[in-house]
């Protein structure tokens, strides 16, 4: 269970964690040839319903680092608050790790060691290895079926292969995404999920970025999600 120390992060965070590595895991993976990509920093512009999130992202070879503001509604006598969170997502160790500046702390999230286990021919549906190859992602083939490249298109201004993906993971399963890959990033850049939420990379700025961005804070205390 998670300990009482964090009874003030909502039961819709805490549900949400494993879904987000599955999100996560599909549309930035685990590179096959993650040295030869470039690194940048983007801007990310996220649609839930009527709500429109921002924040930021930073990519090296194997690290992401998201950051977030996310709006609590007032729960069991605490008033409503902003509430910055860091997710930073370590490719090569297949961990993601949620900080939560506020309380010092950090989850510690395995959904990518579940969805990448097995070998990259555990999954039977070889219609993804094109979308694999196009967004230098092994993960790809794992976590989704049903793969088919139906265009090309500019997103703000880059090339972008576009595609529809069957997502999902065992009992979970997430629908028909459109995605779109960048073509020098390899990397997803925009998406639109099948309940019609959307997100999407803007202002992106190719250049090295600092190790310290993905640092976790020795004094924080850390619990492990149940996985």
């Amino acid at each position: 269970m998670i300990r009482s120390d964090f009874s003030d992060v909502t039961s819709f965070q805490i549900s949400a964690l494993p879904l987000l590595g599955i999100t996560a895991a599909v549309l930035f993976g685990v590179p096959l040839a993650a040295a030869q990509l470039p690194e940048f920093s983007a801007d990310v512009i996220t649609t839930t319903g009527a709500t429109v999130s921002n924040g930021k992202i930073y990519h090296t070879a194997w690290k992401d680092r998201l950051d977030t503001s996310m709006h609590l509604p007032a729960m069991m006598g605490r008033l409503a608050r902003t509430s910055e969170t860091h997710m930073i997502t370590d490719r090569e160790q297949k961990l993601i790790y949620l900080v939560d500046p506020q309380k010092k702390s950090i989850l510690v999230n395995y959904a990518m060691q579940i969805v990448s286990g097995g070998g990259p021919d555990s999954n039977p549906d070889k219609s993804c290895t094109e979308l694999a190859k196009a967004s230098g992602s092994m993960v790809a083939m794992k976590a989704a079926g049903n793969c088919k490249q139906i265009g090309f298109e500019e997103v703000n201004g880059r090339n972008a292969a576009k595609w529809e993906v069957q997502v999902g993971m065992g009992a979970v399963q997430l629908g028909t995404w459109t995605v779109w890959v960048d073509a020098q990033l390899k990397m997803t850049v925009k998406w639109r999920t099948s309940d019609g939420n959307t997100g999407e990379l803007r202002n992106i700025q190719q250049a090295p970025q600092p190790a310290s961005l993905f640092d976790l804070p020795a004094d924080y205390h850390r619990q492990d999600l149940p996985h």
